[in-house]
């Protein structure tokens, strides 16, 4: 389950930005320490989902899929042990939090039987923040033990995150996103979810001097992102086509830098929406350009009016220095380069935890202790 050897390595993280041991730095004003808090949820989150992981899957990968019916089950029971553990965190957090999106409630509004999301209030603290979730990033992944399991949640002030949508035809949350993520550095003027993919792809290639074979477009692997996979193909680039994880993507191609030691990393095509919503949440905080636009799931609809793109900064207006994500790997990231949560004693586990705000990026290397419920 490595990166394919020709994709390049894991994202380098800037020496100068990493926290060895200890706690995470905070983003906020003297005395509010909200980072804090969400990067504890998120590990205790991450260390739950893991200890059901080894208990329902085992220690090792599972390297063929299995059949729905056998890791949809363990999947759920996974995600919704996560989901309480969650929510116990955000109850005692000293704050009142605002769920906004939450990805769980896409299989809820499928029709999936006992999916849990908690989307509205939690807590009854002075400060009110308002979170996008999702407390298992690549269930599929984590029903298989295989890398790039995460919890994660992107955070800020009241307003400052795009609400999940409701569908005007049944009043259900919207599911999925259509989306371009590219690296700082790119005219946001020249890309546009509007022109055909070649045309992004050309200007992306321009802004950097390089060849369009010299750049790896990543999109999921769905009859709708075909034509965007044929454009990238004519063109010489390196394309991979995934099955889950569209978010490590996202935010890989929102912080790719020419000192990266990879080919420069494009995202575009359809995903999840919360997953969406989080990935700009980065893009803003690195100053990327991105767009999105809602996919009406039921009919695969695009609404393309003139208002219908929206920018990195329509989707985040929360001010940068008060807007965060963190996550904890579940199993090893080989997006970042971080390790997933270990065992060190009995219901006892050790996690890792990132924190990408408008300063940089953070990393706690197992730092904390966690004894899971």
């Amino acid at each position: 389950m490595s990166l394919p050897p020709d994709r390049g390595g894991p994202i380098g993280l800037q020496p100068g930005l990493v926290v060895p041991a200890g706690e995470l730095r905070e983003f906020q004003p003297p005395g509010e320490n909200v980072p804090k808090i969400f990067g504890n949820i998120v590990s205790n989150t991450s260390a739950e989902a893991y200890r059901n992981m080894i208990r329902l899957i085992g220690p090792h990968p599972i390297l063929e899929d299995l059949p729905e019916e056998i890791y949809k089950p363990r999947a759920k029971e996974i995600d919704n042990a996560a989901n309480a553990t969650f929510d116990l965190g955000l109850v005692g957090s000293g704050l009142t939090v605002h769920i906004v999106g939450d990805e769980a409630q896409k299989d809820i509004d499928k029709g999936h039987d006992g999916i849990e999301a908690s989307f509205g209030r939690h807590g009854n603290g002075a400060k009110h923040v308002w979170v996008v979730r999702d407390v298992v990033e690549g269930t599929k992944l984590v029903a298989h033990n295989r890398p790039n399991a995460m919890s994660i949640a992107a955070v800020s002030t009241v307003g400052g995150l795009m609400e999940t949508p409701i569908r005007p035809d049944d009043g259900k949350r919207v599911g999925y996103m259509r989306k371009i993520f590219v690296p700082k550095g790119v005219d946001p003027n020249s890309i546009s979810l509007d022109q055909p993919p070649e045309e992004n792809i050309k200007a992306v290639a321009r802004a950097f001097g390089i060849n369009p074979r010299d750049i790896h477009l990543v999109t999921m692997e769905r009859k709708c992102n075909q034509a965007i996979i044929r454009a990238a193909e004519a063109l010489g680039a390196d394309v991979t086509k995934i099955d889950v994880g569209d978010l490590a993507w996202c935010m890989r191609a929102s912080l790719w830098t020419p000192q990266s030691a990879e080919k420069l990393i494009i995202y575009m095509g359809r995903g999840g929406w919360e997953e969406g919503e989080i990935a700009h949440v980065v893009a803003k905080l690195v100053g990327a350009p991105a767009q999105g636009r809602i996919i009406y799931e039921k009919a695969d609809i695009e609404i393309k009016d003139e208002t219908s793109i929206f920018t990195a900064r329509e989707a985040v207006p929360g001010a940068a220095e008060e807007t965060f994500v963190v996550f904890s790997p579940i199993t090893p990231n080989e997006h970042f380069g971080v390790g997933g949560v270990t065992q060190i004693a009995e219901n006892t586990y050790r996690v890792n935890r990132v924190l990408i705000g408008n300063q940089g990026i953070y990393v706690a290397h197992q730092d904390q202790r966690l004894v899971a419920a």
